[in-house]
């Protein structure tokens, strides 16, 4: 019983072993943003993506670590945004992005269906991330604006500094006067005729 016990464990810790060899490192967290990973094919993806835009642009890359670490950056502050948009409820429709999309096809020359066609056949499911890159990015633009408009506060006083400061330029003034001339109830076309000549 022994024997047949120690074999048994023999066996399974050999494929125990064997199976730790063999399995493959398939992904990895390079970052986490609250509880939020940032995959290492997140930030391969992001890398090759900023790279073809420099290399469109005509401009030299800059060190492999200089442009991992600028695009990890970006990464964590995006996912910071996203985020932050989230716990304030932001949402960006369907009708938003496809209207993105449409603008981005127009500039190409290219219908929507066109452009899905040409992405997807570039790369399998490339329409789907840049479908998805635009929710990103109108997102984060509504989040950026509400914060912008909700810190800006004009009162009362700021407008007469500036009244104030604009009074030594050209500056018109007006008097206004109102006048009222009375009407019956239902006027004819004569009588208000007559009180517009007045």
């Amino acid at each position: 019983m022994t024997l047949i016990r120690s074999i048994f464990l023999f066996t399974l810790l050999s494929l125990l072993a064997f199976s730790a060899q063999a399995a493959q490192l398939l992904e990895r967290i390079v970052a986490v943003v609250e509880d939020q990973p940032i995959l290492q094919s997140e930030l391969d993806q992001a890398i090759s993506a900023t790279l073809s835009q420099l290399r469109q642009r005509g401009i030299t890359p800059p060190p492999a670590d200089v442009l991992r670490k600028r695009v990890l950056e970006q990464l964590i502050l995006e996912k910071i945004q996203l985020l932050r948009a989230k716990q304030r409820g932001i949402q960006v429709s369907d009708d938003e992005v496809n209207a993105q999309l449409q603008q981005i096809a127009a500039q190409n020359g290219l219908t929507l269906a066109q452009l899905q066609q040409m992405l997807d056949e570039q790369q399998p499911g490339g329409f789907a991330q840049l479908r998805e890159s635009v929710h990103k990015r109108l997102t984060i633009e509504k989040l950026r604006h509400i914060e912008v408009v909700s810190r800006i506060q004009v009162t009362e006083n700021d407008v007469d500094q500036f009244l104030k400061q604009q009074a030594g330029g050209n500056l018109t003034r007006y008097k206004l006067r109102h006048i009222l001339i009375a009407l019956p109830s239902a006027p004819t076309q004569e009588q208000v005729a007559e009180a517009q000549a007045k």
